[in-house]
């Protein structure tokens, strides 16, 4: 019978993965014992039941490769004087940051390391780190509060990855859905985040954030949400729409709650996903858009391919405008909430659960 794996090698601490959602398939980076105790004998490293993760590091080669196992073992190739500093100081800190870093905390939507299209940032400030296949390095200025102990792990934290993740993105969209995505699951606040930006006068990305900030949203729900709505603002120039937002016919019952809306035109714009063509899901989406024209809304549906050619979702977007209003039926329909009436966010509230737990 094999010997369970410990973690607890110095210098490095035990993580608290039992609080983890993850726990359960996580297995902590060890180097080799001659004992084959804490770890796998040095022969036993070399063959091919063990898979090495970073320089003198192993974990057993049947080690499912998730996201977060594999942002686990980028952690473990940070200099040792990351895991061993106590507390944080100037320019003598680092750990995950970036995308990783948002998913390590639980963000939905920020997932690019199993197929290889984005590497697991390392910050390493100050200090000199080679990166290898599935890892990039990065010498930004930081300072030692952008940096936490999350599970017992060197992180960036919510804030800083976000702003890592926004600075170093393709461009103002991707930027933008940076911002929503990280504020969709409540680990930033977009207030906050923008007073933290105004501290970095002359920090690499600094024009892109700040742009970013001002077409970000908070209740975006999806990247898909949000840029659809960045096509209709930008490229189609039309005036701003509610995201995700609550409509009620005029005895302030709950119609929907649409992706976004234009609430002088009354034009609703959906975007609908790929399981929206399940049938079950069909026939409610029908009766829902029945209903929102029988109160005087006009629904106008977007699916992935119309993303992939987003002029041509503009002018449909200004087409559909300018007719909306030449007719402008009947309003049947309000933005006013009765009152108490509020709007349930799960992932907001389990990514504050994992943050708490860190």
């Amino acid at each position: 019978m094999s010997t369970p794996i410990s973690p607890l090698h110095e210098p490095y601490p035990r993580p608290p993965y039992l609080e983890h959602p993850y726990a359960g398939q996580l297995r902590v980076p060890v180097r080799p014992d001659l004992n084959g105790l804490t770890g796998p004998t040095p022969g036993a490293a070399r063959g091919p039941q063990w898979r090495r993760t970073s320089h003198g590091r192993f974990v057993p080669a049947a080690t499912p490769q998730s996201t977060e196992q594999l942002t686990l073992e980028a952690a473990f190739a940070l200099p040792r004087s990351v895991w061993t500093r106590p507390d944080p100081v100037d320019g003598e800190q680092g750990g995950v940051i970036g995308w990783a870093a948002l998913r390590w905390y639980g963000a939905r939507w920020f997932d690019g390391a199993l197929d290889g299209t984005e590497p697991i940032t390392l910050a390493t400030r100050g200090r000199t780190s080679r990166g290898r296949p599935g890892i990039a390095v990065c010498e930004d200025r930081f300072i030692g509060t952008d940096f936490t102990r999350s599970l017992g792990i060197p992180m960036a934290t919510p804030t800083a990855a976000t702003w890592h993740a926004a600075a170093h993105a393709d461009n103002v969209w991707a930027a933008t859905r940076i911002l929503d995505m990280a504020a969709y699951d409540g680990l930033i606040d977009l207030a906050a985040f923008a007073e933290y930006v105004t501290r970095k006068v002359t920090w690499t990305g600094v024009p892109q954030v700040r742009e970013a900030l001002t077409l970000a949203s908070a209740n975006s729900w999806s990247p898909q949400e949000t840029t659809t709505r960045l096509v209709w603002v930008l490229l189609a120039g039309l005036p701003p729409v509610l995201p995700n937002c609550p409509v009620f016919d005029e005895r302030r019952r709950l119609l929907a709650v649409v992706d976004l809306l234009e609430p002088i035109s009354g034009l609703v714009v959906e975007y609908d996903g790929r399981h929206h063509l399940d049938l079950d899901q069909r026939h409610l989406d029908i009766g829902r858009h029945e209903e929102l024209l029988a109160h005087g809304l006009r629904p106008l549906v977007v699916v992935s391919r119309d993303l992939d050619q987003p002029h041509e979702l503009a002018h449909r977007f200004r087409m559909a405008y300018a007719a909306r209003l030449d007719e402008m039926p009947r309003r049947r329909w309000t933005l006013e909430r009765p009152p108490g009436w509020t709007v349930r966010h799960p992932s907001r509230l389990r990514a504050q659960r994992l943050l708490s737990a860190g």
